[in-house]
């Protein structure tokens, strides 16, 4: 086995490997001893950390591996056909794990006329910030529970393209 830790600037991470020669009765309590132990030194952590969390599911294995194809079907499609499969194969019996691997997220393309951007005297870059600056998550402070400290975040995010395409850009005293 073997212990190695990663840090850059928002994000460290501490990788544990237990040893392949590890007996299966003996893994939770190891997984258990190592939660414990990072469990202790949290009250020493900075109050703004978010976490830690525990990724410990690495002795999962699946009997079975399907793959969902459908040429000329566009990834939202495929997306919601993987949804449906995988909510009706949680329901079998004997089926305790299901994961979606190769899911494509989705991306919103905004194009612009050049010309009309012209016409009207708006930089592309002002359609940019106003874009990013709805779309932007700000933090709003922190939920305190006995145990732990969680930030809140607030944002005016896009949920849908018309969202995006309706979306009044303000230049100046223009909109």
């Amino acid at each position: 086995g073997f212990i190695r830790s990663y840090s850059r600037p928002g994000e460290s991470q501490v990788i544990f490997a237990a040893k392949d020669s590890l007996r299966s009765k003996d893994i939770q309590p190891l997984w258990y001893q190592a939660r414990k132990k990072i469990g202790d030194i949290r009250p020493t952590l900075p109050d703004d950390i978010v976490g830690p969390f525990f990724n410990d599911e690495f002795g999962d294995t699946f009997g079975d591996i399907y793959a969902l194809t459908g040429k000329g079907f566009d990834y939202a499609v495929l997306k919601d056909y993987a949804d449906r499969v995988q909510l009706a194969l949680q329901r079998q019996p004997d089926v305790g794990k299901i994961e979606l691997f190769g899911v494509q997220d989705e991306k919103i393309w905004v194009e612009l006329s050049n010309v009309k951007l012209s016409t009207l005297g708006v930089p592309a870059q002002a359609v940019q910030d106003a874009l990013n600056q709805q779309n932007a998550l700000v933090p709003a402070g922190f939920f305190e529970t006995g145990s732990s400290r969680v930030p809140v975040r607030v944002g005016g995010q896009f949920t849908s393209v018309e969202q995006i395409r309706d979306f009044p850009i303000r230049v100046g005293d223009r909109t």
